[in-house]
């Protein structure tokens, strides 16, 4: 009987902890659209690199377009909208782009300003949209557009300078 008892209590402790290591190890649910983006065209590669604030659990990101050598290496920026408010360089632009992630979302979309352009800002709505339709699968490629918000515009107002339908592909 004995024997019995410390049986059972051996494989329920043995069960305890297989529970409690499995619950403990369970990694947090990602968001698949957390990292750099890429679409290249000959040397001029367009990028896209975004974070998750943490503060407001939002998506946020900047872009820029560079020029790479033949081993990829840029060796000149086109344009980036990363920069500063004030000439000493002390304030920093705010992310470009932004949305909310809710879980299980193979599309993102939100504002973009686009300040690229030169002497002006021109601001519309971003989508991009994972390609394999599955959430928890690694997204390889995403559908990235840019289009300006509805509305009375300005005679003679630029296109924007961002890329506006492009296939990126997530490098990280």
């Amino acid at each position: 009987m004995k024997t019995l008892i410390k049986t059972v209590l051996a494989i329920t402790i043995l069960f305890s902890c297989t529970a409690f290591k499995a619950t403990t190890n369970s990694a947090p649910p990602t968001n698949p659209f957390v990292g750099t983006w890429q679409h290249q065209n000959g040397n001029e590669v367009f990028k896209i690199n975004i974070w998750l604030n943490t503060d407001s659990n939002d998506i946020e990101g900047h872009f820029k377009k560079v020029i790479v050598d033949s081993d990829g290496n840029e060796i000149s920026v086109i344009y980036t909208s990363e920069g500063f408010y004030d000439t000493e360089q002390t304030v920093p632009y705010y992310s470009v782009f932004s949305a909310s992630y809710t879980q299980n979302s193979n599309t993102i979309v939100g504002p973009i300003m686009d300040r690229t352009i030169p002497n002006d800002k021109l601001e519309g709505t971003f989508s991009l949209t994972l390609q394999n339709n599955c959430i928890n699968c690694p997204p390889n490629t995403a559908i990235w557009k840019v289009k300006k918000d509805q509305g009375l515009r300005p005679l003679g107002e630029p296109d924007f300078n961002v890329p506006t339908d492009l296939i990126l592909t997530k490098l990280e």
